[in-house]
């Protein structure tokens, strides 16, 4: 069966050769979206200018599942720096867990995150789930027990998960940060709009270095050597550059990000 996103989530399928149908032609654009977490200035500042703790900072891999792979915009450059962050995760002794739409019909998270590398006692889980947004019972009571405070959300789609989710935990008076070069959607053209319809509704779009950096914070601690190792590796291997041209090439150059 053809990997659209039609087919993906769950929606009827187009015959061969016919263009999919629009997710959002049947209804009015305003309905796409939850209804609206109106963020004050107080809030924004805290989200930009607070320090981040990385042990009550959880890590969401949203969905980055097998089906998806051949369908998805930049999907290995997306899953290089989805690993850079798990790697960095385990430095910093970062909560990771990741949900799976649908797993007996789209498969499992893939191996190229690095969720199999991830110590026990920071990997709580990977989720299935048939909601579009990542906010069920397991995400929400790991948010409570651990006394989470701000989330980084990474994976697929863009439009749909990714943004539910983030407008959910939104909601939730958490912090949101989107990593621009870690997050992606079938059609590319779809992301830029995502990340900006985030953006206004609060959450904090950076790119997947400058947050590892946030949570580092310090040279002198002991984890900057750990640290700074796995930056030069990517850095070296060119996964850091590669994502940011895939995803941010154009952005970068007319200086929207």
């Amino acid at each position: 069966m053809p990997h659209s996103p039609h087919f993906v989530f769950g929606y009827p399928q187009t015959g061969a050769g016919d263009s999919p149908p629009s997710l959002l032609a049947p209804l009015p654009l305003a309905l796409f979206f939850h209804p609206p977490h109106y963020i004050t200035q107080q809030e924004m500042a805290s989200s930009l200018t607070k320090a981040l703790d990385p042990k009550r900072t959880l890590l969401l891999i949203c969905d980055v599942q097998t089906k998806f792979r051949e369908a998805t915009y930049g999907f290995s450059d997306m899953c290089s720096a989805i690993r850079k962050m798990t790697k960095a995760a385990t430095i910093l002794e970062m909560p990771v867990m990741a949900t799976e739409q649908n797993p007996k019909a789209l498969g499992e998270t893939v191996p190229d995150v690095g969720l199999a590398e991830v110590p026990s006692e920071l990997l709580l889980g990977a989720h299935p789930k048939t909601k579009f947004s990542m906010c069920i019972s397991p995400v929400q009571e790991a948010i409570k027990d651990k006394n989470i405070d701000a989330a980084i959300i990474v994976g697929i789609e863009s439009h749909i998960c990714v943004l539910q989710t983030t407008l959910d935990l939104l909601a939730s008076d958490l912090r949101v940060f989107v990593l621009a070069d870690a997050v992606s959607s079938v059609h590319k053209q779809e992301i830029p709009v995502a990340l900006e319809v985030m953006r206004q509704a609060g959450a904090v779009v950076t790119t997947s270095e400058s947050i590892v950096f946030r949570l580092m914070r310090d040279a002198s601690d002991p984890k900057f050597k750990p640290f700074v190792k796995l930056i030069k590796e990517e850095k070296d291997a060119g996964n850091t550059k590669r994502a940011l041209e895939t995803f941010l090439g154009g952005a970068a150059e007319q200086g929207k990000l």
